[in-house]
């Protein structure tokens, strides 16, 4: 049985990205019941032991550091490796599945990795997706904004793309988020590329047409990808999608994300 009627909290402190649960307790146990619902959205049910319920959520352990050790926790992830690569550590795949969720698992992606117990089913909740197949209607925008304030940093969008704010970020530990034009062409070839320059050779990539770009104009699909670094010597990016099956970075040459390039998102403090 439970003891009386269910409590309410509220977790989040931003306003687009607050949950309300409910809240039951068993008899005796010391166990707890919450219960997240979003009508026609979400149903979530989890069992624990009675603790403090936070408040936010931003991991507990970084809920007492300052921003500058934030800041500094954050630069020791990136390395610089012997072939040029400027490239940060940490940032893990969390892949959409057949969902229109890219732009969404992206944000999930740098949300954790800024150390956000967040996941794309509560934020496809609070971003407005509409269960349709499609963003179509959903606040991403509004969403991007809510995930920054949280993680306690701002956020930065430009629309377009601007390489020294990528290299930046990336010398910081910030992943950058780029809504871009996709192409499946240039998709295999970034992989192709990726490949080769994993097993130790030096296969280049040919500065791309503008024929061969996607482009908003030929109505090509847009993607969002996390950029988690860069080689200036080779003039690329490297970066991550949330597909499964790819989470190893690929890598693309600045000048073709310079051109397809849609909207483009940082962080700082």
């Amino acid at each position: 049985m439970f003891d009386g009627r269910p409590r309410e909290f509220k977790r989040g402190r931003t306003r687009g990205l607050r949950a309300i649960y409910r809240q039951f307790e068993y008899k005796e146990s010391g166990l707890l019941i919450e219960l997240l619902e979003a009508k026609d959205r979400l149903l979530r049910v989890r069992l624990r032991k009675r603790e403090t319920v936070p408040k936010s959520w931003l991991d507990a352990s970084l809920e007492e550091l300052g921003t500058r050790d934030r800041l500094k926790a954050l630069s020791a992830k990136v390395t610089r490796t012997d072939r040029g690569d400027v490239v940060l550590n940490g940032v893990e795949v969390v892949p959409q599945g057949y969902r229109p969720y890219c732009g969404l698992n992206t944000l999930v992606m740098v949300a954790r990795y800024l150390g956000l117990h967040l996941d794309e089913d509560w934020l496809a909740v609070a971003g407005k997706f509409q269960n349709t197949g499609s963003a179509a209607g959903s606040d991403m925008l509004g969403l991007y904004s809510s995930v920054a304030r949280e993680a306690r940093f701002n956020l930065n969008r430009v629309s377009d793309y601007d390489h020294e704010i990528v290299r930046r970020s990336i010398r910081a530990g910030m992943p950058v988020i780029v809504w871009r034009r996709w192409d499946r062409q240039r998709d295999r070839l970034h992989s192709q590329i990726s490949r080769e320059f994993e097993k130790g050779e030096d296969q280049r990539f040919e500065r791309p047409s503008e024929e061969e770009m996607p482009s908003k104009k030929k109505r090509s699909p847009l993607h969002a990808s996390v950029i988690v670094g860069y080689n200036d010597e080779r003039r690329e990016i490297v970066f991550l999608e949330s597909w499964e099956g790819l989470s190893k970075p690929r890598r693309m040459l600045v000048n073709e994300i310079s051109h397809t390039a849609d909207l483009t998102f940082s962080f700082r403090p």
